[in-house]
């Protein structure tokens, strides 16, 4: 795969509003929020994980400058996706969505409808959302429709104040 193939994989930024927001990094507060997907495999394996995060456009482009240059040197990088603001994240990645994305991680190969059921909630409703999960990377569908978690963590960071 060559190297900005790569980078973009690794690196998505989302903003829909490109006015001010939070700067993260630096002396910013931060809240992380570890979701484990799957349950613990022991102690010798890897956590697949991706980092989701509220950037500026500033840190974003950073970001993704960084995850361009590992790529292009061949190294591996946390896939990561990033929103403009707090509020983005929270509509794209909301409570009812992760809960989901747990109950696929645990359940593979599910379809919508039976996914639907389990969890209690209108076919159309989880329909859309896991179309959006889709398209943020956070579910995939095998060749059959069935859904995967391709992640074993998601870890979520938000800024509280501007950077020093």
């Amino acid at each position: 795969m060559m190297h900005h193939q790569r980078a973009l994989q690794a690196f998505r930024y989302r903003n829909g509003d490109l006015g001010p927001t939070p700067a993260v990094g630096g002396a910013a507060a931060r809240i992380e929020i570890p979701v484990e997907l799957h349950p613990p495999g022991g102690m010798g394996m890897a956590m697949n994980r991706i980092e989701i995060e509220v950037l500026g456009s500033r840190a974003a482009l950073a970001a993704f400058k960084r995850a361009w240059r590992q790529a292009r040197a061949g190294r591996k990088t946390t896939p990561r996706l990033a929103f403009g603001s707090i509020a983005e994240l929270f509509s794209a990645v909301s409570e009812k969505r992760l809960e989901l994305v747990r109950h696929v991680a645990g359940e593979e190969g599910l379809q919508i409808r039976p996914l639907a059921r389990a969890l209690g909630r209108d076919y159309k409703n989880v329909h859309s959302d896991v179309q959006a999960l889709i398209g943020l990377g956070l579910l995939e569908k095998n060749e059959r429709g069935g859904l995967r978690a391709p992640f074993d963590e998601i870890v979520i960071r938000a800024g509280l104040r501007k950077a020093a």
